[in-house]
């Protein structure tokens, strides 16, 4: 660096005027030298040395921030397409779901699928045709097939057990067992009167 010959050499300007103009490349090339001439020059490396330290980690801090934020959009991007497609398999919606929209008559849910279309879409059927019997084996495992289970069969035993239970049949039974107990005790009455 050179300085005119007229003006008296002062170090603090040399030093600011480095600091503003002299490369890091030529630091570093001249930096081993200098070292060793003056204090002053070993100074100035050492600020400019640790400044470009300071661009160095604050652009790895950048890096890595860039890499968090388009893990975390991976991530995003992936629970969004999970929604969207389901679990993987053809049809994106699962049937508890489906039930308790159906269930619940819950509009909320139907729009999130972009209404009736959306789901008839999502159900891969067709709303006039219905569905395609091709894939009517992946239907049945998904969702289960169209029938109702079959109800067990209960004994004559059972269902009079049940029967006791209604209060109508309760008083008929007393109003029975009541009607008998009379009738026999009135024929019990008229052979004691017939045997006088």
């Amino acid at each position: 660096m050179s300085h005119s010959s007229e003006l008296p050499y002062n170090p603090s300007n040399d030093l600011e005027a480095g600091l503003k103009e002299v490369p890091v490349e030529r630091v570093n090339r001249w930096g081993q030298v200098k070292l060793y001439l003056k204090p002053l020059y070993r100074f100035r490396h050492t600020l400019v040395l640790k400044r470009e330290e300071e661009k160095k980690q604050a652009a790895r801090k950048l890096r890595i921030r860039a890499h968090i934020q388009a893990l975390r959009a991976v991530a995003i991007f992936k629970q969004v397409a999970d929604q969207v497609k389901g679990s993987g398999d053809d049809f994106p919606i699962e049937p508890e779901e489906l039930a308790s929209m159906s269930r619940n008559s819950d509009v909320h849910a139907l729009q999130r699928y972009r209404g009736k279309e959306g789901l008839a879409d999502s159900l891969k059927t067709n709303l006039d045709k219905g569905i395609d019997g091709g894939d009517l084996q992946k239907r049945i495992d998904k969702f289960g097939s169209n029938k109702n289970p079959p109800e067990i069969a209960t004994s004559h035993w059972t269902c009079l057990w049940e029967a006791l239970y209604d209060f109508t049949r309760i008083v008929l039974v007393i109003a029975f067992v009541g009607s008998v107990v009379m009738g026999i005790m009135e024929e019990v009455s008229l052979e004691s009167l017939n045997a006088y």
